[in-house]
């Protein structure tokens, strides 16, 4: 869902940058990088280290969001 409003988010702020659409897609990649092997073999020492790349992309995205915004009202 954070995902989902960090793009309208962008989108509405005009911070539609080339970093924030990388950071976007890295986290659709490791979600779904998650996904596969939560249907697959679904070992944790796999799994827990994508879950936590794709929340730390997508706080990064936010935090470039945040940081373009606030740049931008200067």
């Amino acid at each position: 869902m954070l995902f989902y409003v960090a793009c309208v988010t962008a989108i509405a702020t005009r911070q539609v940058t080339l970093l924030a659409v990388l950071l976007a897609w890295a986290y659709v990649v490791l979600r779904v990088a998650h996904a596969y092997i939560h249907l697959g073999a679904n070992r944790l020492r796999q799994r827990i280290p994508v879950y936590f790349a794709s929340w730390g992309t997508l706080l990064a995205l936010w935090i470039t969001i945040a940081l373009g915004t606030a740049l931008a009202s200067l």
